[in-house]
């Protein structure tokens, strides 16, 4: 089994220079399937909390490898606009480039938060205005390569889409304008729920560093079952123990125990080097919220690429989105 998820613990240690998408070749190939994971805002670089699905979905299927988006994941430095574009941009650099090499390979994508922002730019095209308006993945590579799309949080989200999971009925604080891309893809979900402060527009803000906790079990079987009918393979999809971390304020406390050593390698978005480590225990970074409901305090305006306006509440609030 291949792997590029690495726990906080052991991140200082793995991290090599980024490595750009375009180095993908054919030998970053696998048999089983490739995953690509975003994390949230200021989410420590590597695959943020919902690797731990990843992670538990490349033991079941062999030969998987989770490669942990290499993107800025940041709210002001650079501006979140600015974050979200480079991500969505090196997204699907990362699955077309995988796509071009590995022409029979099985893909599945994860975002939290601002990486769930990224990933549905990617399937369904970029939001405009003072965010770029990149075209989203042609319809026919998804259609042959993309097995799953999880979601999470997404502070794009647009209620009651046929993709929706979850509580919400309402739509997120950077509401895309558009979704004709991709509200037909039945591999997409994005779980929101009610009070989410980003996807919901809500005032709970403990509600968005839930998903993995509540839904994790359910998208591991999911995706298993996605790859059994997409090779025809036979992969036991029980979801496995609930997963008992959840990202909350600054940190993101997620223990996972692992019954051995795994590889790991560097939190970029391509192969960079391997490392065996012992047993995984925790997932740290920060993901999950702070702060009350914005509601009108969300000063937001396009001036080029920059958002302006936002309150020094939103701010410390968003940058641990």
């Amino acid at each position: 089994m291949r792997r590029s998820i690495t726990t906080a613990a052991v991140a200082a240690s793995l991290l090599a220079p980024a490595a750009s998408a375009q180095d993908i070749t054919s030998k970053s190939c696998v048999n089983g399937l490739f995953m690509v994971v975003a994390r949230g805002t200021n989410e420590q670089p590597g695959p943020g909390v919902t690797g731990l699905i990843a992670e538990r979905i490349a033991d079941r299927i062999k030969d998987s490898d989770v490669v942990a988006l290499d993107y800025p994941a940041t709210y002001t430095d650079p501006l979140y606009t600015e974050s979200v574009d480079d991500g969505t941009k090196e997204m699907a650099s990362v699955i077309k480039n995988y796509t071009d090499n590995c022409p029979d390979g099985k893909v599945a994508v994860f975002g939290y938060s601002q990486g769930a922002h990224v990933a549905s730019n990617v399937f369904c095209g970029g939001n405009g205005g003072a965010f770029d308006s990149d075209a989203p993945l042609p319809k026919q590579l998804v259609d042959d390569h993309v097995i799953s799309i999880e979601l999470f949080g997404d502070p794009s989200h647009v209620a009651n889409t046929t993709y929706d999971i979850g509580t919400s009925k309402n739509d997120g604080i950077f509401q895309r304008p558009n979704i004709t891309a991709c509200e037909n893809y039945s591999f997409m979900k994005s779980y929101c729920d009610t009070g989410d402060v980003f996807c919901d527009s809500g005032s709970n803000s403990a509600v968005h560093g839930s998903y993995v906790q509540h839904y994790g079990t359910e998208v591991v079987s999911n995706v298993l079952k996605a790859w059994n009918k997409a090779t025809g393979g036979d992969v036991d999809t029980d979801g496995g123990a609930p997963f008992p971390g959840r990202a909350s304020g600054n940190v993101t406390s997620t223990p996972e125990a692992t019954s051995s050593a795994t590889k790991s390698t560097a939190a970029t978005s391509t192969q960079t080097r391997t490392q065996e480590t012992g047993t995984q225990t925790s997932e740290s970074g920060s993901g999950g919220s702070g702060g009350d409901k914005p509601g009108a305090a969300i000063g937001l305006s396009a001036v080029g690429s920059l958002v302006v306006g936002a309150p020094l509440m939103l701010l410390a609030m968003l940058s641990v989105m």
